[in-house]
């Protein structure tokens, strides 16, 4: 399967919700490809949590795609910045 395919399925709700298997915490998904297949893959990077409940591979458009999960993913610090008032 070729990357801009993947690209299209990697936003569908369906392929989200297999990727996930129902994982609740802080997530990122991207895609990457085997260095020694060169075959794509998606890379689901979770908090610490089991990566056993994740699936190692999906079907995608007929073509079963693997899963890699990796654990200790560290989600984005939000940070507010204050509002100032111009004096004058």
């Amino acid at each position: 399967m070729n990357l801009q395919t993947l690209k299209q399925h990697i936003e569908r709700p369906d392929i989200l919700e297999q990727i996930t298997a129902g994982y609740e915490g802080a997530f990122s998904l991207g895609l990457g490809r085997d260095a020694a297949t060169g075959q794509f893959k998606f890379i689901l990077r979770i908090e610490a949590a089991s990566s056993d409940a994740f699936p190692s591979a999906i079907l995608v458009a007929g073509e079963l795609v693997p899963v890699v999960v990796e654990s200790d993913f560290q989600p984005p610090c939000l940070q507010a910045y204050p509002t100032t008032v111009g004096h004058g």
